[in-house]
């Protein structure tokens, strides 16, 4: 979580830490694409999706995610330790 994250989504760095990006879903975020996501973080897969969230006070906002695997040996191989996530907003909020 940086600050460009916290402007976005309004919630503050303590309150993000420990939550999954299920803090950001509402009504329009499609189920499908959660899926998605849901299945190729637990593969270990990268992915990359546009999807529908909402900020802390509940209005919507389109991103396009990112989500990369992140191994903990160097290299890049081993098992994988966390999987990093970049939200780029799609227009206006």
């Amino acid at each position: 979580v940086n600050e460009a994250w916290t402007e976005l989504c309004g919630f503050t760095q303590e309150e993000a830490e420990g939550q999954t990006l299920r803090c950001l879903q509402g009504e329009d975020t499609d189920a499908n694409t959660v899926a998605q996501l849901v299945e190729d973080c637990a593969d270990g897969k990268a992915s990359s999706m546009e999807v529908t969230n909402y900020d802390k006070a509940g209005k919507k906002f389109r991103n396009f995610l990112q989500v990369y695997p992140l191994s903990s040996n160097e290299g890049g191989e081993g098992e994988i330790s966390h999987m990093l996530g970049v939200l780029k907003p799609l227009g206006p909020k």
